[in-house]
């Protein structure tokens, strides 16, 4: 319910010009759930609508290039932290044979296109498994049910036997 009628009328005045909510409620000094809540039922013409509309895709398209340049900013932050705190451990790891051995592994056999954050090694022998999975576990703490195993069967092979 509208109790102050005039003030109702200057908001649905500047929405008509195309201002947006926050503008509105900054030069009116009225709540932005106010103004929401006074112009949610308004049925507006299609003229109105469309520069709506216009200034609104105006407005995203800038929030869009704000939003990007503010995720690359994050995601550099990230990249140098993780490499901070790579160096920190690799003072403590190099000394570390299964870290040593597991960085060989992933590097002569381990899949180099990382997909969804996912780390693999394809080898067919069980001992190499072995450490790699140890090599996951104690030195990149990846939990156990985060581990998974997959076989690749081809036709020349028994598949008793492989399993």
């Amino acid at each position: 319910m509208v109790r102050n009628i005039i003030l109702y009328n200057a908001v649905k005045k500047l929405r008509i010009e195309g201002r947006s909510y926050s503008e509105i409620s900054a030069e009116l000094h009225v709540s932005k759930g106010t103004v929401s809540g006074w112009l949610s039922k308004v049925k507006w013409s299609v003229k109105t609508k469309s520069l709506l509309i216009a200034q609104n895709n105006k407005y995203s398209a800038k929030r869009i290039i704000l939003m990007n340049k503010q995720k690359s900013k994050q995601k550099l932050e990230r990249h140098v932290q993780y490499c901070q705190e790579a160096k920190k451990e690799y003072k403590h790891l190099r000394k570390s044979s299964l870290f040593l051995v597991g960085l060989a592994i992933y590097w002569g056999e381990g899949e180099k296109a990382l997909k969804n954050g996912r780390v693999s090694v394809i080898n067919s022998d069980v001992n190499i498994l072995q450490i790699v999975v140890d090599f996951y576990e104690k030195i990149l703490n990846i939990p156990d049910k985060k581990i998974r195993a997959a076989m690749f069967i081809y036709k020349d092979i028994d598949p008793d036997k492989a399993l």
